[in-house]
């Protein structure tokens, strides 16, 4: 559990997230109820990936504590789609996707109330910035629909808020889990590498970007900058 595989959960969330611009589009475009789901559908569940995400580093999502949390999240996932597409009450989607993107916030914050780095709080910090933006952005084109030709506009720039969120926050889910599982969790079978690990406190930050597979073990959390490990190979040698 707290060693999670997340092979597969990066590029899946990029999918989905290429899923709901698709799907967004063409909602927009056609103004159709299956357009509709298209769109929203994945973002219910984008919403489960990101909790997905702070698998096995946060108190509720390790353990037997977890299974129940994870367990409790698919139910209620699956309940909220259900009722939604047989219902097609459009308040049923916005407070079940308003209440995962809640909870995925405040357990974020835990993590990071507690020895986090610059890096990582700076990326929930973003997060959160551009999530208020887009929010009240959002509120506002719904408050003031009709009154102005460009009021329109606005829920553009909500889009635009809200994709540079999703984005944010899955670099603060590689940065939160890289700090809380150490680099075993990156390379299980590299010992040098992971006794190498604490020299990456002396970088301001580390280095997250441009994660590639590791050719050794690519189902684990991923590789690191090559620069960065290159150093590392030369120096443990």
């Amino acid at each position: 559990c707290v060693k999670m595989r997340t092979c597969l959960l990066y590029p899946t969330i990029f999918l989905t997230l290429s899923i709901i611009g698709v799907g967004s589009t063409t909602f927009h475009g056609t103004m159709r109820w299956w357009g509709e789901l298209w769109d929203e559908l994945p973002m219910i569940a984008l919403g489960g990936l990101f909790l997905v995400g702070l698998n096995g580093i946060h108190p509720l999502t390790s353990g037997m504590t977890g299974f129940y949390f994870y367990t409790g999240l698919a139910i209620s996932i699956l309940a909220s789609t259900i009722a939604y597409v047989q219902f097609q009450f459009y308040e049923i989607f916005l407070h079940s996707f308003t209440a995962m993107i809640v909870v995925t916030v405040i357990m974020s914050f835990h993590l990071t109330s507690s020895a986090a780095s610059r890096q990582t709080s700076f990326f929930l910090h973003t997060t959160l910035a551009e999530l208020i933006v887009g929010k009240v952005v959002w509120s506002l084109e719904h408050a003031l629909c009709g009154a102005h030709p460009m009021v329109p506009m606005l829920h553009v720039v909500w889009h635009i808020f809200s994709a540079f969120a999703a984005y944010h926050y899955v670099l603060f889910l590689m940065s939160v889990r890289y700090e809380k599982l150490g680099y075993e969790a990156v390379w299980r079978d590299s010992k040098p590498l992971a006794q190498k690990s604490a020299e990456f406190g002396k970088f301001p930050y580390q280095p997250y970007d441009t994660f590639l597979a590791d050719s050794k073990d690519e189902c684990s959390f991923g590789s690191f900058h090559s620069k960065y490990l290159r150093k590392l190979l030369s120096s443990s040698g």
